[in-house]
């Protein structure tokens, strides 16, 4: 009876090892060996905001699926992970000033398992305040506008291409009484934007001007004249055209101010869409209160973009000198279009020659009296 046992116990092991032998040299299911892909060739953040950082990646010709991650390293956790088709996606609800890393994985099955990642690291938007701001060539601030309580303006800052002193940047000055005055800059090197007090006329800035610390809103700097809040700025987002990378901010004032004057004279809007550079300009008054006077009341810019000549048609409602300038990007003027001693109020129109310039963008200012416009044109080949 034992002996039977153990030949039926054997035999059921025999059987049992056979099946296992046959399992494990059974073929691997084509469908998990093929679901791994290579990781896409790049991965961008194409918008960027102090709360949201928005993402790009390079498609496939064919239609697969992506795992995206991401991770506050500065705050030491993990964000949501997103399963997508499509090369794009938002990560909302972030942190000011906070690192972030994300990281991309494809394949070709929906629920994975996915190939190897590519990551990038990005901050959130914030700015960092500067003892003085310093810049490599800073330009002359000229060009007027308003200051008032609630006076809103939207600026862009080009990104520099090395850091302290920067290679681009906007410069204000204004006076807070005769015998007060400020000189200041913005700067952007990747998400970061820094402002600060700069040096006038070879002095060391105002002392009775502060930044304070933002380290709780890090979205805002404010500046004071003791203990008065004099203007706010605040970050809007940063993006990129043709590899360069532009901030878009606005800054509040909360008082009238003397002689209040920016530079670049161009004011670098923050993105010229082929088919939109007639209706942006670079520095405009908010909504609740615009700046720009009636006594131009009417213009058309065309063609933009143009390839050889372009022509502003303009209006005006009382007569005055006029004075039309084109500048490129860096705020360099790069063709008197026209200046006249005075104007009779009525109709205009002007042609700007294109012939010799490059391929690129361009700011058409329109001034009379102490009225002034500026038009984004563009130009191509």
């Amino acid at each position: 009876m034992v002996n039977t046992m153990k030949k039926r116990l054997i035999s059921c092991l025999l059987f049992l090892l056979s099946l296992w032998t046959l399992h494990a040299n059974a073929p691997v299911d084509n469908k998990e060996l093929n679901c791994p892909l290579p990781a896409p060739l790049w991965l961008i953040a194409t918008n960027v905001t102090p709360t949201s950082i928005s993402l790009l990646w390079e498609q496939a010709q064919v239609s697969i699926y992506y795992k995206v991650e991401g991770y506050d390293l500065t705050g030491g956790f993990a964000l949501p992970t997103y399963y997508v088709s499509n090369n794009t996606i938002m990560y909302s609800g972030l942190t000011p000033g906070h690192l972030y890393k994300f990281d991309v994985s494809a394949s070709n099955c929906p629920g994975g398992p996915f190939g190897p990642k590519i990551s990038l690291e990005r901050f959130s938007g914030h700015i960092i305040i500067d003892v003085v701001l310093e810049m490599q060539s800073p330009c002359t601030p000229g060009t007027p506008a308003q200051t008032g309580p609630n006076q809103t303006y939207n600026f862009c800052v080009q990104e520099s291409t090395s850091g302290e002193p920067y290679t681009n940047g906007f410069v204000g000055l204004f006076r807070y009484d005769m015998n007060n005055a400020l000189q200041f800059g913005v700067a952007a090197k990747d998400e970061k934007v820094y402002i600060g007090p700069m040096t006038l006329n070879g002095q060391s800035p105002d002392p009775d001007f502060s930044f304070p610390p933002n380290d709780q809103h890090p979205e805002y700097a404010e500046c004071y004249f003791g203990d008065e809040l004099v203007f706010r700025v605040d970050y809007g987002n940063y993006t990129t055209n043709a590899n360069v990378g532009w901030t878009n901010l606005t800054i509040k004032f909360f008082g009238t101010y003397q002689g209040f004057r920016y530079c670049p004279a161009a004011n670098l809007p923050c993105y010229i869409g082929e088919e939109r550079g007639d209706a942006l300009s670079g520095f405009e008054a908010g909504d609740d209160d615009k700046t720009t006077p009636e006594a131009i009341t009417k213009t058309r810019l065309s063609p933009n973009p143009f390839t050889e000549s372009a022509s502003l048609q303009y209006e005006l409602s009382e007569a005055g000198p006029a004075e039309i300038n084109l500048y490129d990007a860096t705020g360099r003027l790069v063709q008197a279009v026209e200046k006249t001693d005075s104007r009779e109020a009525g109709q205009y129109e002007v042609k700007i020659e294109g012939n010799d310039l490059p391929a690129g963008v361009y700011f058409l200012h329109l001034t009379t009296g102490q009225s002034h416009k500026t038009f984004a044109l563009v130009k191509r080949d």
